[in-house]
């Protein structure tokens, strides 16, 4: 729990810091789930984000992907566009890394 806490303190700082502003802190999983809607063009768009970040070997999950829709009767682009979830559930180092690679794309080193 106690390195949990750590890895998630950690991810919410550090994205908090490239403009990523999370929703609220976990309380029970592993995951930060945040707007990128503060960044630039086109990478806050949560598909672009996560095209990006994978050229940066660094996985995220576009909101869109959490967006329940039932026989699309809802029109129109998703709400969570512009959503990211992260994940601390990785060994620390990998955390950091990934945080650093992020960094590295978003040209905040």
């Amino acid at each position: 729990r106690t390195v949990f806490v750590r890895k998630k303190n950690l991810m919410v700082q550090r994205l908090g810091e490239l403009g990523i502003r999370c929703a609220r802190p976990s309380e029970g999983t592993f995951y930060a789930w945040a707007s990128i809607a503060g960044l630039a063009a086109p990478l806050n768009d949560a598909e672009v984000f996560f095209r990006r970040a994978l050229e940066h070997k660094v996985m995220t999950v576009p909101g869109s992907f959490f967006d329940v829709n039932p026989r699309k009767l809802r029109a129109g682009p998703s709400p969570l566009a512009s959503w990211v979830r992260f994940s601390y559930g990785p060994p620390e180092a990998n955390v950091r890394t990934g945080l650093e690679r992020l960094a590295t794309m978003l040209g905040k080193r």
